[in-house]
């Protein structure tokens, strides 16, 4: 008779031990994963787009409007062509950053290139004392981008979407360590 309670016994205590052993822990809602990754993570701004560096290179001290950057632009790209190895300069201004790109109208060594590159940015810099930054490109790629950017602005295209273009242009030419 014992042994028929102690069978019975042991198969309740396993049967409650597998029931109750067995079931999901709940959670604090603080506790979970997606909780925790949230909480760690810094939420990035939505108009950040490719890159994410927070340093005044990429910004813009003053908001400036694009006709004052236009006539700007253009009083530069006259007198980049003026020296005699360039053919066509194209200056895109973006706040206290100026891309220039330009098409030579003889072959250079990469020593007379960057001196010549030098000049320039000393030269545009010199121009506008406001321009903190220059990046200069010789890439016919980059180069006809930036004319192609340059009409739309003349054109009126809405500067938002040209922004972007603006970036990826800026990190193709000085890209960041």
């Amino acid at each position: 008779m014992k042994k028929k309670y102690f069978h019975r016994f042991f198969i309740a205590f396993v049967f409650l031990s597998i029931l109750f052993g067995c079931t999901i822990k709940p959670q604090k809602t603080g506790d979970n994963i997606e909780n925790r990754l949230t909480n760690v993570l810094p939420q990035s701004p939505p108009f950040v787009s490719e890159y994410k560096a927070e340093d005044s290179y990429r910004r813009p001290d003053t908001v400036v409007e694009p006709v004052e950057d236009t006539k700007k632009a253009k009083k530069i790209a006259s007198n980049i062509t003026k020296q005699p190895e360039v053919e066509k300069a194209t200056v895109l201004i973006t706040g206290n950053t100026a891309l220039v790109g330009i098409q030579l109208s003889q072959n250079l060594s990469n020593d007379d290139l960057d001196q010549l590159k030098r000049e320039i940015e000393s030269q545009v810099k010199q121009e506008q004392q406001d321009i903190k930054y220059v990046s200069v490109t010789n890439s016919p790629k980059l180069v006809d981008r930036m004319t192609i950017i340059a009409e739309d602005i003349m054109e009126g295209r809405p500067i938002q979407g040209l922004a972007d273009e603006i970036g990826v242009i800026l990190r193709r030419i000085t890209p960041t360590v």
